[in-house]
């Protein structure tokens, strides 16, 4: 058999050649005149779409045959390739690199005969691509072990295929701004007779590959991202970090059981399907059905759309099938389950996102438990890992002196509540506000605790609590009980009592703010959102519970967008209309007066005078406040001492008992 050479491949491509000599014409207001092109030399030719380079190709060779040789002589950005740089070698691997690795091809493809028959490539052996791609992975190690930082984060996942488990391990970390997520490794678990699957056979996994391919140490590592099952848990644990579990895992868990409650229905549903897989019923339709996975609710949610793509088209005269067809009200139920499951889906794909964040989901969960409180078993979120602080800076401590005041800030996450001590003294540069403790509540929350934890705190600036002479918090019941132990008064928290003042003042449009929420919530649902955002730059907002100005943002937010709003077909019929409307605007311009002073409260240099004041201008306009915001009013503790602090502050002469409660600052 007599074999042909096979010719040389061309330096340059077509594209190449083409693109180095030819710019596309343009006419007097300089746009592109569609298939005529001009060359360097001047020369005019007309090429359409369908011919490719053939007439301008023809051109170049006859006008210019050493075309080649002025190209290698030009720069890369004017040829478009690197042919200078490159070795043909090298073009050569990277090309069977690239074929074989992006379809998957076995290594043993760059052997077939067929394949050294047809392609423009020149001949390589298994052993050469084998060691080549080995080379490639080294290349690849080092070059992520060069931007790796000294702290990182990893993101674990694991299969099994064909009985055998494999791990993927992904790094996460920030460069430059941009977050970047390689793979550090894909390798299977069992090499050994005696490895198992166990948290501790993975953890000693990690602590191998990371200093052997990266140069980097297990305990660099400081969180944790993976599946919500108890070995991931128990690694979390083993490591020492936090384990951040996957949203979509915990979302299929919640859907997993939701569906339980349908479970006859879907049993028949998967029945009916099953039996329309065989030959003589698949060949009536022309879209196969589809069966459920017991692992993946999405299948469960495809099978259930199908039937339904599928059920005009089932005859109900058929024998074979007509036992198996679901009733009309097993067809109703179906259908609320399919509208359900659009919504969750849609959350499904959005938690998908390159770019979703932990609030994301946390926003996206909580719009499903506001649908399905049911989904809330699988939601809680993660809980926080606090570390204490060993050293306190010692001017602190020089600063305070013997006369304090002590603020007080807790709240709860997570089933713990903690607690931010602040002290509040005169320094040199003024009054100062430092924060000298913060720290979990260990036992309960009863005061003496409260005070316990305080002389905790105080003790690490060798004080106690005899230099407390007030204390600043919300008006609670057991910063009151605190203030009366310890024996000092107590001012309560301007904001606070503006806030529960607000709640006072919205109850009487109670209707109108769950309505706006329940609105609110429904856009939220990612298919919603998607389409508010065709027609607004701005999301939907709800409110919640502890905060009024999260009410006053969701109004103000609702007023801004509601012609968008009435754009989205799936929420129309929430919009409120009439009579509804008109009061939603009284409560929007209201809401921005009350908010304009809620914002005055929260500067740092604003006096117990000035507060006075404010409350005074708002008992005045709207009268129901005056419960929370009168000098007399019952939530507060210590009114003499707060009338005093006001009467000293604006020159104003001061009773007996005023005088008094001053006695501890003169």
């Amino acid at each position: 058999m007599v074999f042909a050479p096979r010719p040389a491949r061309p330096t340059f491509t077509s594209a190449q050649v083409t693109g180095f000599y030819f710019q596309p014409c343009r006419d007097d207001y300089d746009e592109v005149i569609l298939e005529y092109f001009r060359c360097r030399c001047g020369t005019v030719r007309k090429q359409t779409r369908r011919n490719g380079q053939t007439n301008l190709m023809q051109h170049v060779r006859r006008e210019h045959p050493s075309f080649e040789a002025e190209m290698l002589e030009a720069t890369t950005g004017e040829t478009g390739s690197l042919p200078n740089y490159v070795r043909r070698t090298s073009q050569n691997l990277f090309g069977w690199l690239l074929w074989v690795i992006s379809n998957n091809l076995p290594l043993s493809f760059c052997k077939n005969r067929t394949t050294r028959r047809y392609t423009t490539l020149n001949q390589i052996c298994v052993e050469t691509l084998r060691a080549t791609m080995e080379g490639v992975m080294l290349a690849v190690e080092r070059s992520i072990a060069s931007e790796m930082p000294d702290i990182f984060g990893l993101i674990i996942d694991g299969w099994s295929h064909m009985s055998e488990h494999y791990l993927a391990v992904f790094a996460f970390y920030e460069i430059y701004g941009k977050v970047k997520i390689p793979l550090l490794c894909m390798a299977p678990l069992l090499n050994e007779e005696d490895d198992d699957l166990s948290a501790r056979a993975q953890r000693e996994f990690l602590a191998d590959m990371l200093p052997r391919d990266f140069g980097k140490q297990l305990h660099q590592c400081v969180v944790l991202v993976g599946d919500n099952c108890s070995v991931n848990r128990r690694l979390a644990t083993l490591m020492g970090v936090p384990l951040v579990g996957c949203a979509s895992h915990r979302l299929n868990l919640a859907v997993q059981q939701d569906l339980q409650g349908h479970e006859a229905d879907l049993a028949q549903l998967q029945t009916l399907m099953t039996k329309l897989r065989t030959l003589t019923q698949s060949a009536k339709l022309r879209l196969r059905p589809v069966i459920r996975q017991a692992t993946r609710w999405s299948s469960t949610f495809a099978m259930v759309h199908r039937y339904f793509q599928l059920l005009e088209h089932l005859g109900k005269d058929d024998d074979d099938i007509a036992e198996l067809l679901p009733s009309p009200a097993c067809n109703r139920r179906l259908r609320a389950l399919q509208t359900e499951l659009k919504d969750v889906e849609s959350v499904s794909k959005a938690l998908q996102g390159a770019d979703v964040n932990l609030l994301d989901a946390r926003e996206w969960f909580d719009g499903l438990i506001a649908v399905k409180p049911q989904y809330a078993a699988y939601s809680a979120t993660v809980k926080p890992y606090m570390r204490r602080v060993a050293d306190v800076d010692k001017v602190i401590a020089v600063e305070m002196g013997s006369v304090v005041g002590l603020m007080f800030d807790g709240w709860t996450h997570s089933s713990h509540h903690f607690v931010a001590i602040f002290a509040v003294y005169d320094g040199s540069d003024g009054r100062q506000e430092r924060l000298i403790g913060l720290s979990p509540m260990e036992h309960d929350l009863t005061a003496d605790a409260h005070i316990e934890c305080l002389n905790a705190v105080l003790g690490v600036y060798n004080k106690d609590t005899s230099v407390c002479k007030f204390l600043v918090g919300d008006n609670c019941s057991t910063n009151q009980s605190m203030a009366t132990k310890l024996g000092v008064p107590l001012v309560g928290c301007a904001s606070h009592r503006f806030n529960l003042a607000m709640g006072l003042f919205l109850e009487s449009s109670a209707d109108l703010i769950s309505h706006i929420q329940n609105l609110m919530i429904h856009l939220r649902i990612p298919n919603n959102a998607a389409e508010l955002a065709r027609h607004t730059e701005y999301a939907a907002i709800r409110s919640n519970t502890t905060h009024w100005s999260s009410v006053c943002e969701m109004v103000q937010r609702y007023v801004k967008i509601r012609d968008a709003i009435m754009k989205v077909a799936a929420v129309e019929d929430l919009v409120p209309r009439g009579a509804a409307q008109r009061r939603i605007l009284v409560l929007h311009d209201k809401l921005k007066e009350l908010d304009s002073v809620c914002k005055k409260l929260q500067y740092a240099k604003r006096t117990v005078a000035e507060v006075r004041a404010l409350f005074d201008a708002c008992i005045e306009k709207y009268l129901i406040m005056a419960e929370r915001l009168s000098a007399g009013a019952d939530i507060v503790q210590s009114p003499v001492f707060e009338t005093a602090v006001v009467k000293m502050t604006t020159s104003v002469p001061l009773m007996a008992a005023e005088l008094k409660a001053l006695e501890p600052f003169r």
